[in-house]
């Protein structure tokens, strides 16, 4: 066998043993789980409850008295300023989170446990808020009479339950 053969064929060899070796080492990686094909959807969210703003765009469909219409303007009066308070406040936990979230990128990562420890303040002002529009709907709806609520039901619900 002439010099040239002998490189090929040594050349040749050396990569089917790589190849070989290569192959039984690789190990391929876990597919991230795929949902199931027949995964029900989520079903959608509960309507929140009406706000007294939205209580009073609707002041002639409900026949409201003025005496109704007043306390609804107060209880929106009051409604928009504990709002705007708790938006803001979570507009600033957010801001806060989202920088921690950058440094942590910037420095190799968090755990779990650190994110969510300081997610938490902005949960909670989430948790907060939704009680308080439950609180604020409640007493919106209280200022109706129950002919005026069967009223408010049928237009702010859909057939799924959902909002309009």
């Amino acid at each position: 066998m002439s010099v040239p053969n002998r490189y090929l064929v040594t050349t040749l060899a050396l990569l089917v043993v790589g190849r070989g070796l290569g192959l039984t080492r690789w190990q391929p990686r876990p597919s991230p789980p795929r949902p199931a094909v027949n995964a029900a959807p989520r079903p959608a969210l509960p309507a929140p409850p009406p706000t007294a703003g939205e209580i009073l765009e609707r002041s002639g469909a409900l026949g409201l008295s003025p005496r109704q219409a007043e306390r609804l303007r107060e209880l929106a009066r009051q409604w928009q300023a504990e709002y705007e308070g708790l938006q803001e406040a979570i507009r600033t936990a957010s801001a806060e989170f989202g920088q921690f979230v950058a440094e942590a990128r910037q420095g190799g990562g968090a755990s779990l446990q650190v994110l969510q420890q300081q997610s938490s303040a902005l949960r909670q002002l989430s948790v907060t808020l939704r009680e308080r529009r439950a609180e604020h709907s409640q007493r919106a709806v209280g200022v109706l009479t129950q002919a005026q609520r069967a009223k408010l039901r049928p237009e702010s619900e859909d057939s799924s339950g959902g909002r309009a």
